[in-house]
């Protein structure tokens, strides 16, 4: 069995309301490699509670292996403290019709 590199916690933004919509994907892409050290890997951009709907559609041109997603601070009561949530969709192509935001 052959390793595989996966990261699902990506984010591009620190701040979900000032996302930076020029992420750098290709440091992205050679921090990636130089970990993987060959092996294949899948990676997901998951910024809190949006998705950089700019640098995803980039991405997805750039990333043989990429899964479309997002990490949602949800509670499950009122009064609750809000957990992370990881939520995926696997995709064959992320394109515009696939991401509203």
């Amino acid at each position: 069995m052959e390793p595989v590199f996966i990261d699902f916690h990506i984010h591009t933004s620190e701040n979900p309301e000032s996302l930076n919509e020029s992420y750098d994907l290709d440091i992205l892409k050679t921090r990636i490699e130089e970990i993987a050290d060959g092996s294949d890997y899948l990676i997901s951009l998951t910024d809190h509670n949006t998705i950089n709907k700019p640098v995803y559609l980039k991405a997805g041109k750039k990333f043989k292996h990429i899964l479309l997603g997002v990490e949602l601070h949800i509670r499950n009561y009122e009064n609750a403290a809000f957990y992370h949530c990881h939520i995926f969709f696997n995709l064959e192509k992320i394109d515009m019709r696939d991401v509203h935001k």
